[in-house]
């Protein structure tokens, strides 16, 4: 079974998904807008969509699947502008990793959250941004969650199912709040942290002794804070509900390590450090987000 799409946003994650859909043989057509008109010629110069549009209306009219890889912020406002549009064979889905706060901006610009509205979350990435980036096995093999809410239509769900599936994903569902807290911890707060990092060691060291000694520690922890500034300032904003108190108490944790080192207590270091150790373990060293 072939469809066709319409990609609003070009970037990394909706070129990869066109590129993945594509090599799958899943559609047979791909449309695209993207604000940045540059983006947009470039994913067509990528072969990753055949047709450009001026504005997301333009570009969902004659297409069954309709995917938004916009900043959360602006996922709302598109929704809005597509309603009047949507036809009964459509569906609409977005790649956000925010989304309880974006569930009700679209209810506050529609009325309701409608019911060809699948919000999804891919839990793949990297800390690239641009088609150029984009990579036809990004979600092989990934966990993609949806967060289909109560009048949300089972079939569209389905249907933004299948297209995963055809991407090599494995597809769950989580209710909006959860997963937004969830990802508050794994995701947002990684990403603050990275970026502060290399904050203050900008404030501390020289730039030329940071390029000429940096070496594997300092670069795998800091490797997402070469992330879309733009975007995380999004995400961060948008699920600060979640992400400040997790953030408070990493700086806790902070405060008691600090007090170990100044008091001389290597077994307070030692325990977290193990504990610590045994957690990360367990866990896939894939590179992806």
């Amino acid at each position: 079974m072939s469809t066709s799409l319409a990609l609003i946003g070009v970037g990394h994650i909706g070129g990869s998904m066109a590129a993945g859909l594509r090599a799958a043989g899943a559609v047979h057509a791909i449309h695209g807008y993207d604000s940045d008109s540059e983006a947009l010629e470039q994913a067509r110069s990528l072969d990753l969509i055949d047709a450009v549009h001026p504005t997301p209306e333009a570009a969902a009219k004659e297409v069954e699947l309709i995917v938004l890889a916009t900043p959360p912020s602006a996922i709302a406002e598109v929704c809005r502008s597509l309603e009047p549009h949507i036809a009964e064979h459509q569906v609409v889905t977005d790649v956000g990793s925010i989304k309880k706060p974006v569930l009700q901006e679209i209810e506050q610009a529609c009325g309701q959250v409608p019911p060809w509205f699948v919000p999804g979350h891919p839990i793949s990435g990297t800390e690239k941004s641009g088609a150029q980036h984009a990579s036809s096995g990004l979600f092989r093999d990934r966990r993609v969650v949806l967060t289909p809410v109560s009048g949300t239509d089972s079939g569209k769900v389905d249907r933004i199912c299948w297209m995963w599936e055809q991407l090599g994903a494995q597809v769950e569902r989580m209710d909006a709040d959860t997963h937004d807290a969830l990802f508050a911890g794994i995701s947002h707060l990684p990403h603050v942290l990275a970026y502060a990092l290399m904050e203050v060691l900008t404030d501390t060291f020289p730039a030329e002794e940071l390029k000429r000694y940096a070496a594997g520690g300092l670069l795998d922890f800091t490797r997402i804070a070469s992330s879309n500034p733009e975007l995380w300032l999004d995400i961060c904003q948008a699920n600060r509900e979640h992400l400040a108190p997790v953030l408070e108490k990493f700086q806790g944790r902070i405060g008691e390590l600090i007090a170990a080192l100044h008091n001389d207590q290597p077994d307070v270091l030692r325990g977290s450090f193990t504990t610590a150790k045994k957690t990360r373990d367990t866990l896939r060293p894939d590179g992806h987000e």
